[in-house]
């Protein structure tokens, strides 16, 4: 059996994990509603394209490709938010298939070709086609409309492979989230060293890639496919070694003294005892953990936008 063969024979065992679930009946209540949340965004996503597509038309000189691109980063980060709440890193999906007489290599590229050909990597395609449609194919043709769209699907992918690394990384160490936030942060760097340290700086400095577009010259798209090439690599190689430290790490001995510190809180009743027992779960296992730091982050997160 060749590597192709294997490639699809993963794709579809993974294309059917849903159904192989023992409550998949039951969940097919929750899937309706994620059938009217995805009809919703659909929506919002129509909405704001053709109010951001008047608003540029109403411009007059403004550049359509150019605002689309300065704009862009904001996207990225919106789409790497969405990521953390729903997408898996191939270093967790693999765990099952390293009793398998399988090539690890060959699962890992399989499962990261997956993330790169996943359907959700084209959900963006709602806001930017129409707004295509409605300000730049009849302005600077079909061919610059080609070159913008190609631009920013690979843009996504490149967002995407960036976020199944730093998942796996800060999976290994939490410090891991100052390096994301510093990679992320480097696109604020515009803002920071213009003239100003204004917006319009940094909507200028990126807006450039957009006019090159609009011009014809493939520059910016190369650009993107080197870091997308270069990123996805990368990505291979610390995937390997995630599941290599996975499988060969040594447990840590648990000791036990015999003493409840927490004693005090069975004062309380049954609230105590509950919270006792979440304590006692989140210091001892590393997963419940690192979701509770997780599910903490995003609330403050979430508090510091609102």
């Amino acid at each position: 059996m060749n590597r192709l063969q294997l490639y699809r024979i993963l794709y579809k065992h993974r294309s059917l994990s849903m159904r192989r679930a023992l409550d998949y009946e039951h969940n097919r209540s929750a899937k309706y509603l994620f059938y009217i949340g995805y009809t919703m965004a659909f929506a919002y996503l129509l909405f704001i394209a053709v109010v951001l597509s008047l608003a540029v038309n109403n411009m007059g000189d403004a550049n359509a490709v150019g605002i689309t691109v300065g704009i862009l980063p904001f996207i990225l980060l919106v789409d790497l938010f969405i990521r953390f709440t729903y997408q898996q890193t191939p270093a967790q999906i693999i765990k099952p298939y390293t009793l398998l007489p399988l090539p690890r290599k060959v699962c890992i590229e399989s499962f990261i070709a997956a993330s790169l050909f996943n359907l959700g990597n084209t959900w963006w395609y709602v806001l930017f086609v129409p707004y295509c449609i409605m300000s730049v194919v009849f302005s600077y043709g079909l061919f610059a409309t080609i070159l913008l769209l190609a631009f920013l699907g690979l843009a996504i992918l490149l967002n995407s492979q960036l976020y199944v690394l730093f998942r796996t990384l800060v999976s290994q160490s939490l410090l891991w989230l100052f390096a994301l936030l510093a990679v992320y942060g480097l696109m604020a760097v515009p803002m920071i060293l213009g003239q100003g340290g204004s917006f319009s700086s940094f909507l200028l400095f990126y807006s450039r890639l957009g006019i090159a577009l609009s011009d014809g010259q493939l520059w910016p798209l190369l650009i993107v496919l080197g870091l997308l090439i270069l990123v996805t690599l990368l990505n291979r190689e610390v995937q390997f070694r995630a599941i290599w430290r996975e499988l060969t790490s040594a447990k840590a001995e648990t000791k036990v003294d015999g003493k409840d510190r927490l004693a005090f809180l069975r004062q309380h009743g049954e609230i105590g005892e509950y919270t006792r027992l979440e304590w006692k779960l989140i210091t001892r296992n590393k997963y419940p953990r690192k979701t509770f730091i997780y599910s903490f982050f995003l609330i403050a997160l979430l508090s510091v936008v609102i």
